[in-house]
């Protein structure tokens, strides 16, 4: 169970840390997008959680937990962006409880949105990493690792791409948009961090995306490049906006970048 005081009761069991046993926790948080829910999404999950455990890694655990937004599945409330913020924040709070500092630990957390989930997962790293250091503490949770399939540069510049026509008013109606998730003022923010504390990141496109245009990506890419952000990238060939990660390809991509990146 996690209950932020701005945020609706959300439960998610977790398996507590093992006891006395020197090895890795690597905890990977999935930030679905907003066309479906959670049980859907459970097979790939598994999927790519079996390809973890088949890496044979016997120094590192790996625990995959997938946060449902309020308004989403059994969580009550309404969704929005800053009560999903709220949500996502009040999630790394409660693994800070389960996997807190103590005596030799070693935790880290990688965060993994899909599609709006991208930029909430984005978002979401930004802010932890930038409010311990304006608290001036170290980050209890390091986050090592940042992967963004299938997305967008922000909602506003996606109604410029979706509806390019002049003739069209939905272009001109992003003044009155209720959510932004802006993905490249959060990677502004994140190259305000530390060189050493900011997580690499992975983009994972789809070629064949029908939703966000190809250009949306490139943008992004090129903004960690402006930024000093090490980044990378996987096409996932003929897939769908929904299925860069339905699609074994888009597994194993993710896979390997957490295997790296928790093996750093």
């Amino acid at each position: 169970m996690m209950e932020d005081e701005n945020s609706p009761r959300q439960h998610a069991p977790l398996e507590q840390p093992t006891q006395n046993v020197k090895r890795k926790e690597v905890i990977v948080c999935y930030f679905q997008g907003n066309g479906s829910s959670t049980p859907p999404r459970l097979p790939l999950l598994s999927r790519v959680l079996k390809l973890l455990h088949a890496a044979k890694q016997p120094d590192v655990r790996y625990t995959l937990v997938a946060l449902s937004y309020r308004g989403f599945w059994n969580s009550s409330g309404k969704p929005t962006e800053p009560g999903i913020q709220l949500d996502a924040q009040a999630l790394l709070n409660h693994l800070e409880t389960v996997y807190g500092p103590k005596p030799g630990a070693d935790v880290e957390v990688i965060l993994w949105g899909q599609s709006v989930g991208a930029g909430v997962a984005a978002t979401t790293a930004a802010t932890y990493l930038t409010q311990q250091r304006r608290t001036g503490g170290n980050p209890i949770l390091p986050v090592a690792g940042l992967i963004m399939e299938t997305p967008f540069t922000s909602i506003k510049r996606m109604l410029f791409a979706l509806y390019p026509q002049k003739w069209l008013p939905y272009q001109y109606l992003h003044p009155f948009l209720r959510n932004h998730w802006d993905n490249e003022i959060a990677l502004r923010r994140l190259a305000g961090v530390e060189a050493e504390r900011r997580p690499p990141i992975l983009f994972l496109p789809a070629t064949r995306d029908e939703v966000v245009p190809p250009s949306e990506v490139e943008k992004l890419k090129d903004a960690c490049s402006t930024l000093g952000l090490q980044h990378e990238s996987k096409g996932i060939i003929g897939a769908l906006h929904t299925e860069a990660t339905t699609r074994r390809e888009g597994q194993e991509a993710v896979a390997k970048f957490i295997e790296k990146v928790a093996g750093s």
